[in-house]
Formats: C-alpha cells, structure tokens, sequence
C-alpha cells in the first residue's frame, strides 16, 4: 500500500463512525481496489464496524497524463487547472452539483454522495453508487445485437439528456467561460487544424477542412454562443445508471461556461472514438444505432423544441480535433512496432471520422466540402 493510500485508510479508520454509523465496536478498513485515470487515482475501501460495512471511493485529483513534448504546445478547449488547486475546486464542484440534485428531488437525477475529505491526501471520500457504467449497456449498440437498443438505454439517454440541461443552468463557483464569441471559436479551428496538419505532415488537406470548418461556423453560429456550465468529459464512461434508468454523472468539475453544444457533442464523439469502435475501423458498433443514441440524448435535452442540430455537427468535428490531438500528445505504450502500428489505426480512423463528418456538415450548410480522406499511414513523427 502506497503512503497516499495509507494517509488515507488512516483517517477512515479514525473517522469510521463517520463514514459508517450503521454499525458499533472497533472498526476495520481495508483497500479493496484502485484504478489510474488519465487526471485521477480512485480508491475503494470497506469500512467495517461490527455488523455494519460500507464501500466508500476516495478519488485524488492529479495532472493530465500528456505527452511532455505537447502539454505546452497542443490546442485545447480548455487550459487544465493547476493541480495545486484543483483538489479544492473539485470539492466545491461535487458539493454544490450534489446539492443542486439532493434538493431538485426529480426521480431521473441521482448524485455522487460526497462524504469528506482528506487535506494530507488531497483525495475526496465518496459514496459508492449502486449504478453500472452506462458503457455496459453499450454493448446492445453494437451491429450484431440482435434486438439493439432496447428501452432501458433509451430512457436512461434521454435521462442523461435532461440532466445535462439541469446541470448546464447551474452556475460555476468562478465566473469564467470560454469560447464565448463565434470568432474565437472559429480561431480554435485554424490552430486545431495548424497543429494536426504540421504534426501529421497533412498540412493543405488541414488548411482545406480550415476553410470548410470556418465557412460552417459563419452560417450556423450566432456572433454570440449559448453557453452553459461545462461539464468537459459529458461521455457514457462518466455516466451510472441505477435501476429504474435513474442516472448519476461522475467527473462534474464545474469550472467553466461554455457553448451547450460541446457536452452535447462530446456524448457522439466518445461513442464513435472508444476504443473497440477505433480497434475494429468501425465494425464495433451501428453508426445508426450511434445515430439513434445521439437522437435520445439532444430529445433528453431540448425536449419538444427543436435541435439545432448544424452547430452541434460543427462541435462534432471540432471535438474529433480535440481527440485526434490529445492522441497524439499520449506517450507511446508498448513495443515501439506494437506503438507505431496502433498510432497509425487510430489516425487512420481519426482521419475517416473527421473527413465525413466534415463533408456531411458542409452538404447541410451549404458549404465548400473538404477534400477526400487522406490515406494515412503514419507521418514522419508517429510514435
């Protein structure tokens, strides 16, 4: 057991009738599992006192897990907060997103019960929920389910939709936003496009999705965006379900205002970019069946108005660019053959992602489509 998980089980067991009332006698609590997430380490423990047991997660905020040649230099939406205060903002966050849902009182919404902290550890003493990733039931999206979907992912889609409209209304413990104006939004474009088409030695294909890109957000943005607390990482890795379709959301770090559309097309962007999607060049799962899940979550979210659905095509294309770099920026792992070749599937399909569903954007604004998919076997710099 690590110090930091020692530090830990330590102040369990000396506030275990705290974290476990139902219960009396000498406590026990032992670490039971870990897990290491791209910018967290997440611990479980069982508190035991007598009779009485209780699972609790102790979560430790840490840096973002870049490639140290492209943590400084690779575009982002957002700049990272700094770790020595990213602990605390996380506390607050997960207070108030848990205080805003326990009092909203709507059968659809559940929260992370947030118990206490640990000052020396950095970490944050959670309740576990009785939820399973919504990923588990992905699964039925897949093209050879042979009855899809289902009714129990479709109502908890469209239950993840109205919460991320709930949350989107709530306020930021700081004012601050990002992507504000219709032009900065656009000048993130040119440098998505600048740093992937220098890095993958692509550079006029990225200048000619540029100019696609730039044309599509002077048709479909207002000069001013809607914006709306972000939530950064809206994907169904990040959100539970419970029984009955009730959904609970992990990772609220409520730091930022920003356009509603990019949690809106995040939950699109993750499902065509996870991992047996990108492994299998498509073959995982039903680009309808993705389509139709997309469709439940903006119905969740907008309800019987109508979806503006061109800005949010446009935030599709801009996310792809924000993951196609951040994969990029991901030190190599393994044999350096084995590293190169999973380099060259993922830009692969990076490349037929971001090349359709720019060309399906520009045919429904009108704009000037981009050239064809580049056939992509690797720039001079895969790793």
């Amino acid at each position: 057991m690590s110090g930091e998980q020692e530090v830990i089980r330590r102040h369990l067991l000396d506030h275990a009738a705290r974290y476990c009332p139902d219960g009396a006698g000498p406590a026990r609590v032992a670490l039971i599992r870990s897990r290491r997430r791209a910018a967290a380490a997440l611990y479980w423990y069982r508190i035991e006192r007598g009779a009485g047991s209780r699972v609790v997660v102790a979560k430790v905020p840490g840096a973002p897990a870049d490639h140290p040649g492209d943590a400084a230099t690779r575009p982002r939406l957002a700049e990272p907060p700094a770790l020595a205060t990213k602990y605390e903002r996380e506390y607050r966050a997960l207070s108030n997103v848990a205080s805003h849902f326990d009092a909203a009182l709507d059968p659809r919404f559940g929260a992370v019960p947030l118990l206490g902290r640990v000052d020396a550890a950095r970490a944050l003493i959670m309740g576990e929920v009785a939820g399973q990733p919504m990923t588990r039931l992905a699964y039925r999206l897949g093209r050879l389910h042979p009855r899809g979907p289902g009714s129990e992912l479709r109502r908890a889609i469209g239950h993840a939709g109205a919460w991320l409209r709930a949350y989107h209304g709530l306020e930021p413990d700081q004012e601050q936003s990002r992507q504000s104006r219709r032009d900065e939004v656009i000048d993130l474009i040119h440098r998505y496009c600048d740093h992937l088409g220098g890095r993958l030695a692509r550079r006029p294909w990225f200048h000619r999705l540029a100019g696609t890109l730039e044309d599509a957000a002077a048709s479909v943005l207002p000069p001013r965006l809607p914006l709306g607390l972000a939530h950064g990482d809206f994907a169904m890795r990040n959100i539970l379900v419970e029984p009955g379709g009730r959904v609970v959301v992990l990772d609220t770090t409520a730091m930022w205002r920003a356009p509603v559309y990019e949690d809106l097309a995040k939950f699109a962007v993750a499902m065509r970019t996870s991992r047996a999607q990108t492994y299998s060049h498509g073959l995982a799962l039903s680009p309808a069946r993705l389509r139709a899940a997309h469709g439940w979550l903006l119905t969740g979210y907008y309800g019987h108005a109508s979806v503006p659905m061109e800005p949010i095509r446009l935030y599709v294309v801009l996310l792809l660019l924000d993951k196609w770099s951040f994969e990029l920026a991901l030190p190599p792992r393994g044999p350096r053959a084995a590293a190169a070749a999973r380099r060259r599937l993922v830009d692969a399909w990076m490349a037929r992602e971001v090349a359709s569903s720019a060309r399906a954007l520009a045919a429904a604004v009108g704009a000037r489509a981009p050239a064809e998919t580049p056939s992509y076997a690797g720039g001079p710099d895969a790793r």
